[in-house]
C-alpha cells in the first residue's frame, strides 16, 4: 500500500513537470515566433565574418602563459 502512495505522489510530481515543461515550450514559440530574423543575404555573410573574427580572437587567448 505504501508502495502505491509513493508511486502515486511520482506520477503526479512526472505529470505537474512535463504540464510546466510544455508551457515553457509553449511560451518560448510563441517569443520565437515574434522575433524578427534578418533574411537578407548580406546580413547572414556579416554574421558568418562576425562569427568568425569572434572564434579567431577566442583562439588568440586560449593560451594559459598569455594575459588577456
Amino acid at each position: 500500500m505504501e508502495e502505491i502512495v509513493k508511486q502515486d505522489k511520482e506520477v503526479s510530481y512526472l505529470k505537474s513537470s512535463l504540464q510546466r515543461f510544455s508551457d515553457g515550450k509553449k511560451n518560448l514559440n510563441m517569443i520565437l515566433d515574434q522575433c524578427k530574423i534578418p533574411t537578407f543575404p548580406e546580413s547572414l555573410s556579416l554574421q558568418e565574418k562576425i562569427l568568425k573574427s569572434s572564434k579567431a580572437s577566442k583562439a588568440s587567448h586560449t593560451d594559459p602563459k598569455q594575459p588577456f
